[in-house]
């Protein structure tokens, strides 16, 4: 009876400490764990970018289009509104879109990137 009792217990260890593992593994792509949709940045569409114009103020700018996600420290006329979004099956898509600004604050030159798609690899 005792010798059943350690076997029990043992095989019952072994299925919590794999239970543990796997459930910590949020990086691994297994067919019955969800995975939500994530979106990040600022959504610029082309209905707002075609209404960007150069010479618009830079308070004109934050009302079109929101406040920048990045504005470097180094450069104070360029402001970079970046977008992140990555499906729940890993396919990450990334727009860019970097604004320039002269000395008067007028916005002088518009700089969008073309959007980069990548496939997360999981374990």
């Amino acid at each position: 009876m005792q010798h059943m009792t350690f076997k029990l217990s043992r095989q019952l260890l072994f299925i919590l400490a794999a239970g543990l593992f796997f459930s910590g593994c949020s990086t691994s792509h297994f067919p019955w764990v969800y995975r939500i949709d994530v979106d990040q940045g600022n959504i610029v569409d082309k209905k707002k970018l075609d209404q960007l114009e150069i010479g618009m103020t830079t308070r004109q700018v934050r009302y079109l289009l929101g406040t920048p996600i990045v504005k470097d420290t180094f450069h104070p006329n360029r402001w970079d509104y970046v977008y992140t979004f990555e499906s729940g099956k890993g396919v990450i898509t990334r727009k860019v879109l970097t604004l320039y600004f002269d000395e008067t604050l007028k916005l002088q030159r518009i700089d969008q990137k073309p959007t980069k798609t990548l496939k997360r690899k999981f374990f």
